[in-house]
């Protein structure tokens, strides 16, 4: 896992046991974006729209503790994937 310093994608708190924060930094807001988080074995398991929107806060839910990456994503690439820890 690659965890890029890039600023496009800011995760937080990180680890975090019931709220993740994602401030998203990012030009062609107009484009199709998605966050993506996959767990360790590649399976994806929450898939967000980002719509012209800056913050985006998701509850832990039923995520179990774990590792997982977070990848944002638009029609043409991938922009950033960060890491993120989840714990009790």
């Amino acid at each position: 896992i690659q965890n890029s310093d890039s600023e496009e994608l800011i995760v937080y708190p990180n680890p975090s046991s019931a709220e993740i924060n994602f401030t998203i930094n990012i030009f062609g807001k107009n484009q199709k974006n998605e966050l993506i988080i996959y767990d360790l074995v590649g399976k994806k398991v929450k898939a967000i729209e980002v719509k012209n929107s800056d913050h985006l806060l998701i509850r832990k839910g039923n995520l179990p503790n774990g590792i997982y990456c977070c990848t944002l994503r638009n029609e043409e690439k991938t922009i950033t994937t960060k890491k993120l820890i989840i714990t009790e």
